[in-house]
């Protein structure tokens, strides 16, 4: 008998994951979690578990840029004999 459950992150509906003879297979309803679609695991809640993370990071604030300065300006000086 095929088996399914849903995938969700919070009140999101990420996908679903459907029973299969070699594990869970994840259908993606969600673009976020796309890269999922057709993977297998071992338990729906690995499943739910890693599309929670890629959920994550796809709403995580980038990283502020690091600030550059311009280089220091190098002279020769004559050394002194």
């Amino acid at each position: 008998m095929i088996r399914s459950h849903p995938v969700m992150v919070g009140a999101r509906c990420l996908g679903a994951v459907v029973s299969h003879v070699e594990g869970w297979h994840f259908i993606a309803a969600d673009p976020v979690v796309a890269d999922l679609h057709g993977q297998r695991f071992p338990s729906p809640e690995e499943a739910a578990r890693i599309a929670g993370l890629m959920l994550d990071r796809a709403q995580a604030v980038p990283a502020t840029p690091p600030v550059l300065r311009p280089a220091p300006i190098l002279r020769l000086v004559p050394k002194d004999r």
